[in-house]
């Protein structure tokens, strides 16, 4: 099966591996890293599968203070994990529910100015 929703993306994404912890009240905190992120929300991997339309708690350090926040799981995609067999791993996309202007605005920023860095060759 191949993955296309890149097709279907509102927000322009850029992939770099910010902190992120994830409080879900049913299976506990998770710590991970984006995979990719937008002002639209945020793909990580972790090892548990939550469910979907789950809404969780997230902090996300863009900046050395975390962006709160909340965000309601909108796919989930085992992923082959290539270091520890028969362990599988989840890419899970996360929608922000509830983000404020001003963590709109970084995130904004971090996502363009990662682009152009990107672009210019020096990420």
């Amino acid at each position: 099966m191949v993955w296309d929703s890149i097709d279907k993306r509102r927000f322009l994404r850029i992939e770099f591996p910010y902190t992120v912890h994830i409080r879900d009240g049913k299976r506990g905190n998770f710590s991970t890293y984006t995979e990719d992120i937008s002002i639209g929300g945020v793909r990580v991997v972790i090892k548990e599968k939550l469910k979907i339309s789950a809404i969780v708690d997230l902090e996300i350090y863009l900046t050395r203070f975390p962006m709160i926040c909340r965000g309601k799981i909108t796919w989930i995609k085992e992923k082959q994990n290539d270091f520890l067999e028969d362990i599988p791993f989840f890419d899970i996309g996360i929608e922000f529910c509830d983000l404020r202007e001003k963590h709109t605005l970084l995130v904004s920023k971090c996502v363009r100015d990662l682009e152009e860095k990107k672009n210019e060759g020096s990420l």
